[in-house]
């Protein structure tokens, strides 16, 4: 009697012809690299250390920031603060330019000072401070950066945030006069996908701090001098409508010095207006003809921040990796393409931070032979297993022909 064993196939099913392109790009995989007009993959963007969200750049991370004092790029002056012991503070220049100013403590006081002019909810703020005391391993509060101190005005504003630095580069971060979280300078508060360069003690030099509130119940504080954080205020789900819970109250900016003598500069932190930024160059499986490369489906993560009358419009495209400004066009051979993200029409307080994007194209389903199949030629090994509960099952392998 023959036991000879054929193995048989015989399922159709759909399935596309060929495989499905995609290209994308996230925090870690954008290309940050300059170039020229044509070819450039980041323009007037920047991605933040702790969370590789990518957004218009701020302008005080700008070149033009160092040369400009005018426009989004001004500066306070000293008649834009006040306060009980103004007196005690003066102010000078710190280059040549007349609107390139600062203020100074000449007499120590710990009473704070404040911006004439008030701000609005979820206001990002820019300044930088020079302390000229030695070097302080210690934890004493030396400067505290306040948004509605006293917790005034209506809801939902009439809340407080203080930011509080200390000599050892540490920072504080309070609401309502309660204790959120400390951060100090381990590796942990930022991406290891980002380079970020610091100078990491705050003695004896400018320090540059920028304090955005962005991604619907975060704050965002960056520093120069080695400490840079996120942080996740309680209370604040995901996703948050920053305009009925806010991350940063309206009211007046307050600074105070518990400690010594201090320098300061500041500034409302604007942003560019436009921009872009394009992933890492994908190949794909092969390479699509133009029937194969249609219906392009895509997918982008944001969320907006900041104040003004007009957010950024984003506009999510593939284009040629060698050529950013030109859209990919499938013609059969071209087999490499760059996602990009354009930002646009943004009035300049306003910016949308961008967490990923996803383009891709499902191609045209078929169906599989509908017919007996005979591979038995082609098992290498085969087995059946049942147990006691009835249940069965096959384990095959075979090579490919």
């Amino acid at each position: 009697m023959s036991r000879r064993i054929k193995v048989l196939i015989d399922v159709p099913e759909p399935r596309p012809v060929k495989g499905r392109l995609a290209v994308g790009a996230d925090g870690t995989t954008w290309d940050f690299r300059p170039g020229s007009a044509a070819t450039s993959l980041a323009k007037n963007v920047w991605i933040d250390p702790c969370t590789s969200t990518v957004m218009l750049a701020p302008l005080p991370v700008t070149a033009a920031w160092s040369t400009t004092f005018t426009g989004n790029y001004a500066r306070h002056q000293y008649s834009d603060w006040t306060g009980t012991d103004i007196s005690k503070w003066s102010g000078f220049r710190v280059s040549k330019d007349t609107n390139d100013t600062a203020i100074r403590m000449d007499q120590t006081t710990t009473a704070a000072i404040e911006l004439t002019t008030s701000l609005p909810s979820n206001c990002p703020m820019w300044f930088r401070y020079y302390r000229n005391q030695p070097q302080d391993p210690g934890d004493d509060i030396i400067l505290v950066a306040g948004f509605n101190v006293g917790a005034g005005g209506s809801a939902p504003n009439n809340f407080s945030v203080q930011v509080k630095f200390r000599s050892n580069g540490s920072i504080s971060v309070f609401k309502n006069g309660n204790l959120e979280a400390t951060y100090d300078r381990s590796g942990s508060n930022f991406s290891s996908a980002r380079a970020y360069t610091s100078i990491f003690n705050p003695a004896k030099k400018w320090v540059n701090v920028m304090i955005i509130p962005f991604r619907t119940r975060e704050l965002l504080i960056w520093t120069d001098n080695g400490t840079c954080c996120c942080h996740t205020f309680e209370g604040l789900d995901y996703p948050n409508d920053v305009s009925a819970n806010p991350i940063l109250p309206s009211g007046k900016f307050t600074i105070e010095v518990p400690s010594g003598k201090i320098a300061l500069q500041s500034a409302r932190c604007y942003f560019e207006q436009s921009g872009h930024i394009v992933g890492a160059t994908k190949t794909f499986r092969f390479a699509p003809t133009s029937g194969e490369w249609t219906g392009v489906q895509y997918q982008t993560y944001s969320d907006n921040f900041g104040d003004g009358a007009t957010f950024p419009t984003l506009t999510t495209s593939v284009v040629d990796y060698d050529a950013v400004n030109t859209t990919f066009a499938g013609n059969g051979t071209k087999d490499k393409a760059r996602i990009k993200v354009a930002w646009s029409g943004s009035s300049g307080g306003t910016n949308a931070g961008v967490y990923c994007a996803d383009a891709w194209v499902d191609q045209t389903v078929g169906s599989t032979y509908d017919g007996t199949i005979d591979i038995t030629t082609a098992v290498e090994s085969l087995g059946l297993s049942v147990e006691e509960d009835g249940r069965a099952s096959l384990t095959m392998s075979c090579r490919m022909q």
